[in-house]
């Protein structure tokens, strides 16, 4: 969904569509057969996970926390950090946004938080995106993702308002000005050939690398970080996974292999490798993914 002029954005659901059945295939076992070109970026088949990592680091956004000139804000006492960093593709880009208290709180609280993404140029547009959520009395924090459409790669800057329990919070929210100064630079203009996401430690988590600035892009996530919306998906062409990972996933984040599989079923490609000798684990990756028949009907 495209906005070319200042409005806001709304997604009242996941679905932008009926998913088409055409193009469901997972690429298995593909560790034997990655093109040169990718073979510095994993590990061999026979290892356990796809860990290694390009040496050159791409910028691919930034994570930045607010205030800018105190712990917490005056209006509501509160904190904000927002993580813009993803795979610089056409798709949609989840930004992660962070809100902490300095101690448990003592009543709910409700967050809301507007990003606006722009360029230099006003003429060119800009796309806004709203999402609401609560801080829990007794917490001290609490995030959301909210997936931001990304129709140009000549993304420029993020910047957002936000309103705790109704009210504007300045301290919370980064202007225009300020946003454009900060991130200049930290948003690569240019195309990536592939986008790829792997998993990897929370160390490098949301880290962009490539081996060329041009060649392609792998974006690092562990387990526990994979999305559950699979429009969070849309940004990368391929996932790729080791064969232990996806059984980790499966039991650990069942939401996000769902995720997966919706992606799969819009034309997505994962990559799963050691899937054995004479690919005897092929058929338990087709069940992870209902390669046969339908997904259940509220999926």
């Amino acid at each position: 969904m495209i906005v070319r002029k200042t409005s806001r954005f709304c997604h009242g659901g996941e679905r932008r569509g009926r998913p088409s059945v055409r193009c469901f295939l997972v690429s298995a076992a593909v560790m034997l057969a990655f093109p040169l070109c990718l073979q510095p970026l994993v590990l061999q088949a026979q290892t356990s996970s796809i860990q290694q990592m390009p040496a050159n680091i791409q910028p691919n956004g930034m994570v930045m926390k607010l205030p800018l000139k105190q712990k917490i804000s005056r209006k509501s006492g509160l904190a904000i950090e927002v993580d813009t960093r993803w795979a610089e593709n056409y798709g949609y880009r989840p930004i992660r946004v962070t809100v902490t208290a300095p101690n448990a709180t003592t009543s709910d609280h409700s967050v809301t938080i507007r990003l606006h993404a722009g360029w230099w140029s006003r003429t060119q547009g800009q796309m806004t995106v709203e999402q609401d959520f609560d801080l829990p009395a007794g917490s001290m924090s609490a995030n959301t993702q909210i997936s931001l459409p990304q129709y140009r790669l000549a993304l420029q800057f993020i910047s957002w308002e936000v309103w705790v329990d109704g009210v504007r919070d300045n301290d919370l929210s980064l202007d225009e000005v300020t946003a454009m100064t900060t991130m200049g630079g930290s948003l690569p203009y240019m195309p990536i050939g592939l986008s790829m996401l792997v998993v990897g430690p929370t160390s490098r988590q949301r880290q962009s690398g490539a081996p060329t600035t041009q060649a392609f892009q792998v974006l690092s996530l562990p387990i526990g970080e994979f999305p559950v919306r699979w429009i969070d998906y849309t940004s990368f062409d391929i996932v790729a996974i080791d064969f232990s990972e996806l059984r980790q996933l499966a039991s650990s984040s069942p939401d996000a292999l769902t995720a997966l599989r919706r992606w799969v079923r819009t034309g997505g490609h994962v990559w799963v490798g050691n899937i054995g000798e004479d690919w005897k684990r092929l058929a338990e990756v087709g069940d992870d993914f209902v390669l046969r028949g339908p997904l259940p009907s509220d999926q």
